[in-house]
């Protein structure tokens, strides 16, 4: 990948991100929060595949998953499944404003 199609990405990512908090805000106004949710990740699974499906690179096998690896692996999928849940029953409890700071703090925390 070439350095200006990584910015390019790094761009489009950051733009999507920013668009998702009003976007989700006005949408929650007719769907529930864990719905929402779910919409999130079937837009993240589709993007996957997308990315998946047309990526040309090589494939790369990583390390197989041991036993050490399952309780770090199940906390990350279940507290994954969790933080967009809670996310979006906070942006539709939260004014606008709030939520859409918050969400800019969440970046800084945990980079």
């Amino acid at each position: 990948m070439t350095n200006r199609k990584a910015i390019r990405y790094a761009i489009y990512a950051a733009l999507l991100y920013a668009i998702s908090t009003p976007f989700s805000k006005v949408l929650l106004k007719e769907i529930p929060p864990v719905f929402m949710a779910g919409l999130l990740y079937l837009g993240a699974a589709i993007g996957m595949c997308l990315l998946k499906c047309f990526s040309k690179g090589k494939k790369e096998d990583g390390r197989p998953f041991t036993h050490k690896d399952y309780p770090y692996l199940i906390g990350m999928v279940v507290l994954d499944i969790l933080a967009p849940v809670f996310l979006m029953i906070a942006i539709s409890r939260s004014s606008a404003e709030s939520v859409s700071l918050l969400n800019n703090f969440e970046i800084v925390a945990t980079s």
